[in-house]
């Protein structure tokens, strides 16, 4: 009788440490598996005030307002998007650029106040093609998607 009680007491031990360890590596999986976007180094803390903007003030019903190049311009492999995110906004930004549903380009994180001039792109786009920008903004320190907005344009000749 004695030996039953240890035996079923060393079993439920053995099950609660499997099931501990079980949790704990499915935790360690999805932890290794998000990667947080990277700043970008291009933004700048300095907002020049010569700029072409092109482009309304677009106030994003998630809670944020940016400016972002209504026609931007082709440059080598870059495009010229003129992309501000406002001193007024509390989230990070990042932009991916879109021609025909697949990412030709792509930002880091563009904190409130920081001006990005360009997005290097990385396949060849011409003057005339349709684009979309999809802007996805993140909590600070969370990551959490603060929402998500496309904008269809053309590249400027």
């Amino acid at each position: 009788m004695k030996k039953n009680k240890v035996l079923i007491t060393l079993s439920s031990v053995l099950i609660i440490l499997l099931i501990l360890i079980v949790g704990l590596l499915i935790n360690l999986h999805y932890k290794q598996s998000f990667r947080p976007p990277k700043f970008d180094s291009n933004a700048s803390n300095k907002i020049p005030t010569n700029v072409d903007y092109q482009s309304e003030l677009l106030n994003v019903g998630e809670g944020y307002s940016i400016y972002i190049s209504a026609k931007p311009k082709l440059i080598k492999n870059n495009l010229k998007v003129d992309f501000i995110s406002l001193d007024t906004n509390n989230i990070w930004i990042k932009i991916r650029v879109l021609h025909k549903n697949e990412i030709i380009g792509e930002s880091g994180l563009v904190k409130p106040g920081q001006y990005l001039a360009k997005i290097k792109l990385n396949k060849k786009v011409s003057a005339k093609d349709n684009i979309t920008y999809m802007i996805m903004g993140y909590e600070p320190d969370t990551y959490l998607s603060a929402g998500t907005i496309t904008l269809n344009t053309r590249v400027d000749g």
